[in-house]
């Protein structure tokens, strides 16, 4: 007996005559997973995953240092990860699709009954798997460079602030996969998101300390929320009930980042199924 029969099974039960078109999705999106997990392990940019940005974390935890305070360095240490693992995740998802499309394997994709979105998601799943080598090796590198231990008021609520950082992290960062392709791929897109991203994220520093018109900006990121859930938990700077509402803020942008992202992709097999068109006119 395969040890997916019992889930087919409960699947059948569960969903009834929908029962194939859910679990083939489910086999499609584990297996864009592998083929691109796979992919990026063969090749080089498997080494830049792990040091890329470390240089520059490694300034951040000298300069946290010289302040001599843990609170700060507990700050910098986690936010500088996250930022790292923000960075190159939103970058190499958001040019999944279009790396589909030059690769010449979006023909096959529309063909497919599995929709885009499932396939790029297992894509991107595959890419934030490795983004979090870059956030791990960053954070080792800080508690070498402060040389203090880190001080986790508490741990497992850090842990899953940290989670559902993540994961909001990944609905923020995959919508612009279909974005990079609807608006003709501009070389200039990344070099602005990448900083607002870190800026409004609260990655490096509380989003309180911003002008007000960036603080409106970045309540409307789920970033935001979960690292300040992150933060309080670490840091100890909150009650239970304030990072849980925290959580719940976060995840309700996230869910919101979703609906966003699958309009835009099926804006994208609009106007290729229809208009023949990848870009902008």
């Amino acid at each position: 007996m395969s040890w997916a029969d019992p889930i087919n099974r409960g699947l059948s039960g569960l969903l009834g005559n929908r029962r194939e078109f859910v679990v083939g999705n489910f086999y499609a999106l584990i297996g864009a997973f592998l083929q691109t997990w796979r992919n990026v392990r063969r090749t080089a940019s498997f080494a830049n995953f792990v040091i890329a940005g470390i240089p520059n974390v490694i300034i951040l935890a000298w300069i946290a240092n010289k302040s001599d305070n843990p609170l700060a360095i507990t700050y910098i240490a986690l936010g500088s990860s996250l930022m790292l693992v923000w960075t190159n995740a939103v970058f190499r998802m958001g040019w999944a699709l279009s790396d589909e499309r030059w690769g010449g394997l979006l023909d096959a994709s529309l063909v497919s009954r599995t929709p885009i979105i499932v396939t790029m998601l297992g894509k991107s799943l595959a890419l934030c798997f490795f983004s979090l080598l870059t956030g791990a090796g960053a954070f080792a590198v800080i508690l070498i460079a402060s040389q203090h231990a880190i001080s986790i008021a508490n741990l497992p609520l850090a842990i899953v602030s940290l989670a559902i950082t993540l994961f909001v992290m990944i609905c923020a960062g995959f919508i612009f996969s279909p974005i990079t392709v609807l608006v003709g791929e501009p070389s200039g897109l990344y070099a602005t998101v990448m900083p607002f991203g870190v800026v409004c994220s609260g990655f490096l520093y509380p989003i309180h300390v911003l002008p007000e018109a960036l603080q409106f900006i970045a309540r409307g990121l789920p970033t935001s929320w979960a690292m300040e859930g992150v933060i309080m938990a670490a840091t100890g700077s909150g009650s239970t009930g304030d990072i849980v509402g925290k959580w719940a803020i976060a995840l309700g942008l996230a869910v919101v980042f979703l609906f966003i992202t699958q309009v835009l992709f099926r804006l994208v097999e609009q106007r290729i199924r229809v208009t023949a068109a990848l870009t902008t006119f």
